[in-house]
């Protein structure tokens, strides 16, 4: 979840306050001298340059002897549960409380106030009741002085965290409590400034190359977050843009032909890079077409001369290469005229093209006869 904005701590959702929040719809248990069941909520996050902003709507219920808590899992774990130096905040009938979770005693665990055991209490938070809904608003700083309790956040770090809610009309009397894995919260650097993006290596720009799924390096930098920090997105010609990193060995089977490669660098508030870095190259899998042979089937010279020809999409004909030999031998590299000294007798000629970058075509046998020369 993410969103970056201000909100005032007064447990009135003023007009406009959360529209820049990140939203989570959830389902949570009413007590029954409310009407019992489960009723809709939504859990609102964001954050600015200094603070963390959570705010939670209960529809249809009021705030009575609720308890409203997030737990903070620095460490991502699956599933969530919690664990030593684990950070929460939550509102309860003692109202504002920044928490910890630590070992009490062998076998016990709990949650327990910073101030109570070294540290302080970092944020604050208020709930209020409104027409058909409750509602609850908490603030706690992206970073604070208390180290050893609070959790700390830079721009476009990442926290887990879960949300605990029962709904209470008294200390007694409280309906069961439901617990969600929210997921994470992106911390956000509030720029609109988007990142630049740099391929580093890959096809070469305008190359020819026989590699239909070739690896491409790329890199970006950002006006507030470091290299590694940023995301980047690519796509092949008109495709759709998909995540991806570096080096992307990902991309799907390229048609032979010219293929342009994009990728843009994202940063923490989705702002991507409107010029993203491209290379075009062109892909070629394919071979000539078989060899065509010019000269005698029947020769009356012991140094007959043979022509070659053959075609191909991409490479020019005249950068065709060729392959040949006579009677079986291995094929060696050969010019388009080509000449050998034929003992009198039967021969064979084997050719094949070779496109400039490697591809082969099939090969062209032919059959000879060399004429006794007579006296």
């Amino acid at each position: 979840m993410r969103g970056f904005g201000t909100a005032v701590i007064d447990a009135n959702p003023a007009p406009g306050e959360w529209d820049s929040a990140g939203r989570y719809q959830v389902s949570v248990n009413r007590h029954a001298a409310e009407g019992g069941g489960a009723v809709p909520a939504t859990l609102y996050v964001m954050n600015d340059r200094t603070n963390l902003y959570i705010a939670f709507r209960v529809a249809n219920s009021t705030v009575g002897s609720s308890v409203f808590r997030v737990e903070f899992d620095n460490e991502h774990r699956v599933p969530r549960t919690p664990a030593v130096g684990d950070d929460a905040v939550d509102l309860t009938d003692f109202g504002f409380r920044d928490r910890f979770f630590r070992q009490s005693s062998p076998n016990t665990y709990t949650w327990s106030d910073d101030s109570s055991y070294g540290g302080s209490e970092d944020g604050a938070g208020l709930d209020g009741d409104h027409t058909g809904f409750s509602f609850y608003e908490l603030r706690h700083p992206l970073d604070s002085a208390d180290n050893a309790h609070d959790l700390s956040l830079r721009y476009a770090a990442r926290v887990g965290f879960d949300l605990f809610f029962q709904h209470c009309i008294t200390n007694n009397g409280c309906a069961a409590p439901t617990r969600v894995e929210a997921g994470d919260i992106v911390a956000l650097s509030g720029s609109r400034i988007p990142p630049d993006t740099t391929i580093s290596a890959g096809p070469v720009e305008g190359s020819i190359s026989a590699d239909s799924a070739p690896v491409v390096e790329f890199a970006g930098t950002d006006d507030v977050l470091r290299p590694p920090e940023l995301t980047f997105e690519c796509k092949v010609n008109d495709g759709a843009w998909r995540a991806c990193t570096s080096p992307d060995d990902q991309l799907p089977e390229l048609d032979d032909g010219r293929n342009t490669y994009f990728v843009r660098a994202v940063d923490e508030m989705s702002n991507a890079d409107p010029s993203p870095a491209q290379r075009t190259w062109i892909v070629d899998t394919t071979g000539p077409s078989k060899p065509r042979v010019r000269g005698p089937r029947t020769a009356r010279t012991s140094r007959p001369v043979y022509g070659f020809t053959a075609r191909d999409a991409i490479t020019s004909a005249r950068r065709i290469r060729f392959k040949c030999a006579f009677d079986g031998k291995r094929l060696h590299r050969c010019a388009a005229r080509y000449r050998q000294s034929l003992r009198p007798g039967r021969h064979t000629l084997t050719v094949r093209g070779v496109d400039s970058v490697g591809n082969s075509s099939p090969m062209t046998t032919i059959r000879i006869t060399v004429k006794r020369l007579r006296g």
